[in-house]
Formats: structure tokens, sequence, C-alpha cells
């Protein structure tokens, strides 16, 4: 056992470029950072938008026919596989308004995540009586003060709930990133071409970067945790 954790031990210490950032993992690390970031973007993007489409859905603010169209289109991409999707954003997208490829791809990550935003908050508004929000609106509260009074301490953790699916399904997307742009590599594309030696790349060298993606992962989502954790002790 003492021979193989050695072993083990000698193997990692020669890949030690791996957080000095020589040879392939210079790549590596530029990936990551474009992943998280672009995982922080589109949750943002997502809180924006997908905050006032949750309200149009709960509460029927098109109508009942139409409120229910709109959930059943906010819903499609959840069917729809993620690289048809990415091509369809691709060829929309680039030929008609020859936008940069980081756009390109914020959009197709947040045409893929924004169901998991909207459904999760649309499922918290209509567990929140209406009457409520009639009796403070009655009582003289603007839109902005019902909301930050009833709507926001109800529904806070499932719009962080949401949130943290929305980062961390924008972080493992694979198909939609590869169909949209070949200039910019997230973590899991680059992954993928080490994997086909697109990048030569050792077996040890994709374990290595594999670990490390899922080790800062759970680190963000323990730290978030963590802080809802606290907030709900008070």
């Amino acid at each position: 056992m003492g021979w193989l954790l050695a072993k083990l031990t000698a193997k990692l210490w020669a890949r030690r470029d791996a957080l000095t950032g020589k040879g392939v993992w210079g790549g590596f690390w530029q990936s990551l950072l474009l992943s998280y970031g672009l995982g922080g973007v589109v949750t943002v993007l997502n809180i924006l938008i997908g905050l006032p489409t949750a309200v149009i859905i709960a509460r029927k603010k098109a109508g009942k026919f139409m409120s229910s169209i709109f959930d059943l289109l906010v819903n499609v991409p959840l069917v729809v596989p993620s690289i048809a999707l990415g091509v369809s954003l691709g060829i929309f997208w680039k030929t008609s308004f020859a936008l940069p490829d980081i756009i390109l791809l914020i959009l197709a990550h947040l045409a893929i995540t924004y169901p998991y935003f909207v459904r999760s908050m649309s499922s918290a508004l209509e567990r929140i009586s209406p009457d409520m929000e009639e009796a403070a609106r009655t009582l003289g509260a603007k839109p902005l003060g019902v909301f930050r009074t009833i709507v926001f301490p109800l529904t806070k953790y499932s719009m962080l709930s949401g949130a943290i699916m929305v980062f961390t399904r924008s972080v493992s997307e694979t198909g939609a990133t590869l169909a949209v742009t070949s200039n910019l590599v997230t973590a899991p594309v680059l992954l993928v071409n080490w994997i086909k030696k697109v990048v030569p790349a050792s077996p040890l060298d994709i374990a290595l970067a594999s670990g490390f993606l899922v080790l800062f992962s759970f680190i963000i989502l323990l730290v978030l945790r963590l802080v809802v954790g606290r907030k709900e002790k008070y």
C-alpha cells in the first residue's frame, strides 16, 4: 500500500506543471476561468430576465391561455438536445447579426439554463397567496415594495436554489458550446479535446484536470450552502 501511495505521489509530482500552468495546463486554467466566469454572467442574466418571466407565468399576467403557452415555450430547451439548440442559435445569431463568439456563448448558455431558474421561481411564486400581495397593495404598497417585503423574503431560497442550478448547468455544458464557437474553449470542451487526443494529454493529466473541476465546483457549492445556512439561522 505504501509503495502504491509513493508511486502515485511521484506521478503527481511529475505533473507539478499543472500548478505552474506549463504545457497543456495553461489552456486548462484559462478554460476553467472562462467556464466559471461564463456561469456567473449567465446566472446574473437569468435572475434579471427570468424573474419577470416567472411572475408572468405564475400570476397569469398575460391571460391564462397565453401564460400557459409562454410556460411551454420556456420549457422547450429542456427537451431539445443542447447541441441542436446551439447549432440553431449559432446559425441564426452568427449569420443574421455576426455577433462575437463570447456573446454567442452567453446566449447559448442562457437559452439552455433559462428554464431551470424560471421553473424554480414560478413554482415558488405559485405557493404565495395572491391575497397577500393584494392586501399590501390595498394598504398603499408600491409594486417594488410588495416584492421587497413579501415576495422576496418568501422566495429568496428558491431563487438561490435556481441560481445554483443555472450555474452548475452552465459550467457543465458541452454540446451547445461546441456548436456555437470553436475559438472559445470551456473546461468541459477542453477535457473532451484531451480525451479525443486533439490536444496531447496523458491519462493522468485528464484525471487530474477532472479532479480540479470537481473540486472547485464542490468548493463553490459548499460556500453557497454555508452562506445560505448561516442566513437561515437569522
